[in-house]
């Protein structure tokens, strides 16, 4: 039976020190372990019902990976997910995963990995209806039909092929499948990466317009802030398995306040002529994960980094209304 836990107001999903670490092995025979790789190091957040949370970073950082826990495509290794109050990432009964995973569903970046190219796209969308038994076979049709509707596509569209279709088109027949059990939460794993700019812009307002109407909650994850800014309420910023900052869309573009954000904001945004480019270029690579630096993550690429930095893991703290940050130069 899923564990009842004390969850944030308002949370339908709350994260709390979720570790992922992956062994990395040596020998052919028997294997020996020789060291891990830190994907996810105890990140802690809340996503609130209704609300959208983005996870943004660079390739690397554990976003994606923290969205495959939640999903429980992977275990984690350590930490809890808790979905409406109740942990989920064990102990749980099979009518409750089952439960949960009518509840949460997910979009990807590449929708078409996830279709069978010999199912026309009637049957692609009815999939989850009928493994969940949500209607009764004769009520099928029409639900497809209502669901393309919705996204923008014609009834007609129902007796094509997914390989028929834009990657655009394909990204809505996607959203079609994933919203015909009526889930509470959305899991959009870089869901307009792939596609052209006008058809981004055109995914993503589809995206909110679903989410008013339907009262979804959404997971982003995303490399591209203005992605992230456009679509989020809430966003969360990871470095190396860690969140560094976490504060509401407004506020972290406003007065980024780590480094790393900071610099994140100046390559991806720079018309920001306050930040001063010279003060916040990022330097070198992003160490490995399998042995990350001491202290602060990020030390080795600061150019503000202090001793304090390379000897401290900072915590993350609240700083003032809804911002939380992890460094010990501007807290």
């Amino acid at each position: 039976m899923a564990v009842q836990v004390v969850s944030d107001n308002g949370a339908l999903l709350e994260v709390k020190r979720l570790t992922k670490h992956f062994p990395v092995t040596k020998g052919v025979v028997f294997l020996k372990t020789k060291g891990w790789v830190k994907a996810v190091d105890g990140v802690d957040f809340v996503v609130r019902k209704g609300e959208t949370f983005g996870l943004v970073g660079e390739s690397g950082c554990g976003k994606t990976t923290t969205s495959r826990l939640i999903l429980l495509l992977e275990k984690p290794t350590g930490g809890s997910i808790a979905f409406r109050g109740k942990r989920i990432e064990q102990g749980i009964s099979k009518h409750e995963l089952k439960a949960y995973h009518r509840e949460v569903q997910a979009i990807f970046q590449d929708p078409t990995s996830s279709m069978d190219p010999r199912m026309r796209v009637r049957n692609v969308v009815a999939e989850p209806i009928m493994v969940n038994r949500v209607l009764p076979k004769n009520e099928v049709s029409s639900r497809v039909e209502e669901l393309l509707h919705q996204v923008g596509l014609p009834a007609s569209s129902a007796s094509l092929y997914p390989h028929e279709f834009s990657g655009g088109q394909r990204q809505r027949i996607a959203l079609a499948r994933a919203l015909s059990i009526n889930p509470s939460l959305v899991v959009l794993d870089e869901p307009v990466s792939a596609l052209d700019v006008s058809i981004q812009a055109q995914i993503m307002n589809l995206l909110k317009d679903l989410q008013l109407r339907f009262n979804l909650t959404y997971l982003l994850i995303a490399h591209n802030l203005a992605v992230v800014r456009h679509m989020s309420n809430r966003i969360g910023v990871m470095y190396l398995g860690k969140l560094v900052e976490t504060a509401s869309s407004d506020e972290l573009y406003a007065h980024p306040l780590h480094p790393y954000t900071q610099a994140l904001y100046l390559s991806a945004l720079p018309s920001r002529p306050e930040l001063r480019r010279q003060e916040f270029t990022l330097q070198g690579e992003v160490p490995s994960p399998i042995d990350p630096p001491s202290g602060c993550r990020f030390h080795p690429r600061c150019s503000q980094a202090r001793g304090v930095c390379s000897e401290t893991e900072p915590e993350l703290k609240p700083v003032g209304g809804d911002h939380q940050l992890a460094c010990h130069i501007t807290q």
